[in-house]
C-alpha cells in the first residue's frame, strides 16, 4: 500500500497545533457558489455541511439524532432535510422511523439542474469557474 503525505490544515483553518485533521469536508469552489447553494436557508446549510462530515466522503449515509441533538432541535432539522430533498442535495434512501432506526440518506446531483437552468435551457445555471467567475457568456 502506498504511503500518503499528509497536509496540515493552515493555523487558522483548524485549533489542532499540528494542522492536522482526521475528519474535514471537502467542498469544490464550484459547488459553494451555485446558485442552489446560495438559496438554501442557514439550518439546511448546516444541516448539509454536518452531513457531509459524517458521510466521509461516501455517497449514502446515515444520520442518526445524537449527532445533531446538541446544535439543532428535531423540527428545525426534519424542516431542513426536507428543504434538502427539494433543493436536490439529498434523498432519503431509507426511512426507518417505524424500525427505531436512523434513516439512511444519499447525495445527489439534483441541485447541479434548478428550475433556472431547465428555463434558460442552460447545462448549468449558475456554474462558476475555479476563480470565483460565472461561466455564462464565455466563449466555448
Amino acid at each position: 500500500m502506498a504511503r500518503r503525505n499528509i497536509t496540515p490544515f493552515n493555523p487558522w483553518e483548524t485549533t489542532r497545533a499540528s494542522g492536522i485533521e482526521k475528519r474535514y469536508v471537502r467542498f469544490g469552489n464550484s459547488q459553494m457558489l451555485h446558485s442552489a447553494m446560495s438559496k438554501l436557508s442557514h439550518p439546511a446549510y448546516r444541516v448539509y455541511m454536518n452531513m457531509r462530515l459524517e458521510a466521509g466522503g461516501e455517497q449514502g449515509f446515515i444520520f442518526p439524532r445524537a449527532k445533531y441533538k446538541d446544535w439543532m432541535v428535531p423540527d428545525v432539522f426534519n424542516r431542513a432535510v426536507k428543504e434538502l430533498v427539494r433543493a436536490g442535495f439529498i434523498e432519503v434512501h431509507e426511512h426507518n422511523a417505524h424500525r427505531r432506526k436512523p434513516n439512511v440518506y444519499r447525495f445527489t446531483e439534483g441541485w447541479k439542474h434548478t428550475e433556472a437552468t431547465a428555463a434558460a435551457g442552460l447545462g448549468h445555471a449558475g456554474s462558476v469557474d475555479d476563480d470565483g467567475r460565472s461561466e455564462k457568456g464565455k466563449a466555448p
